[in-house]
């Protein structure tokens, strides 16, 4: 028979075995969640310092399509393509009040409720800037700061691709310009409405949480000055 020492010491080992579990179990959760808010890249003269092997992108769950995305945007001037159910043929809504209007994108396919589930940015190099995968469905929103001092803002909303700019801003087909992927994105550039013949460029692109900033990449300070960068957006059934 157990006296009273060994029963307490007995129950002690049981209760350190199952915290000992619950920890453990509890491990990936948070690592993940770690990784959904994501981190900002240090950059020390022009360039992205990022660490090297399973800490260089701890904002990502490596989840990510093989796929070509539906949404592209290019620096030069600001060169936006999509894929959408009607051919982004609408025109914007100005119906919100204020100075700023929005399209609303349909994804093809009849997806229903989305959400921004992938970013990538590339320099023209190949080299990667930036990675995040929305595993937990934040609600994302990717900003790209022009040379105008304006900005466009990209979110998703219902089963839309939401795509926010000043009412003096549009988005417009040039004549003769073919996608990156004809046939499956249409392009279209950010410009002044009316067309004043020049095309406002890419000066920064911020990728964002609820408010809270993952990473902007500044083109200036990068080595290639954003020549030929792209920002690279998949979505989603939410």
């Amino acid at each position: 028979m157990k006296n009273h020492k060994d029963a307490i010491t007995s129950a002690s080992r049981r209760g350190f075995a199952k915290s000992a579990i619950a920890v453990l179990a509890a491990l990936p959760f948070f690592s993940a969640l770690t990784n959904a808010q994501g981190t900002r890249g240090r950059r020390r003269g022009g360039r992205s310092e990022r660490q090297s092997g399973a800490m260089q992108r701890v904002y990502t769950d490596r989840n990510e399509h093989d796929t070509p995305p539906p949404v592209l945007l290019m620096s030069g001037s600001c060169i936006f393509e999509t894929e959408s159910e009607n051919d982004f043929s609408q025109q914007p809504d100005d119906s919100g009040g204020g100075n700023r209007r929005k399209y609303k994108i349909k994804p093809k396919g009849n997806l229903g409720d989305i959400k921004l589930a992938h970013v990538k940015i590339l320099d023209g190099s190949g080299e990667m800037l930036f990675r995040f995968d929305n595993k937990f469905s934040q609600p994302l929103e990717v900003t790209i700061n022009l040379d105008d001092r304006e900005q466009m803002k990209l979110s998703a909303m219902a089963d839309r691709l939401i795509v926010d700019l000043k009412k003096t801003k549009k988005l417009a087909m040039k004549m003769g310009e073919l996608s990156m992927n004809p046939g499956k994105r249409d392009r279209f550039r950010y410009m002044d409405d009316p067309a004043s013949g020049k095309d406002p460029a890419i000066k920064s692109v911020n990728v964002s949480v609820r408010g809270v900033t993952l990473d902007e990449i500044e083109l200036d300070k990068l080595k290639s000055k954003g020549e030929e960068l792209k920002v690279m957006l998949w979505w989603e059934k939410l």
